[in-house]
């Protein structure tokens, strides 16, 4: 999303990174929220769907925009 939400693509990956690791973050959050305690299983895979989540969220609200492909 990086590149895409920012056609200047300043940001790129570093971007992308960061809003990963804080839908990772959010992830674990809901689930160590819902499910109390420690069960890791269960952390990982809301860490990921959180990771996912997060990254189509800014790409459905900032899209492509006039991005160009090099």
């Amino acid at each position: 999303p990086g590149r895409e939400a920012f056609p200047e693509g300043a940001l790129g990956w570093v971007l992308t990174a960061l809003l990963g690791i804080a839908g990772a973050f959010l992830g674990s959050v809901i689930a160590r929220t819902l499910w109390a305690g420690d069960n890791y299983a269960v952390g990982w895979i809301m860490s990921i769907l959180g990771a996912i989540l997060l990254l189509l969220v800014v790409r459905l609200i900032f899209g492509r925009g006039n991005a160009t492909s090099v």
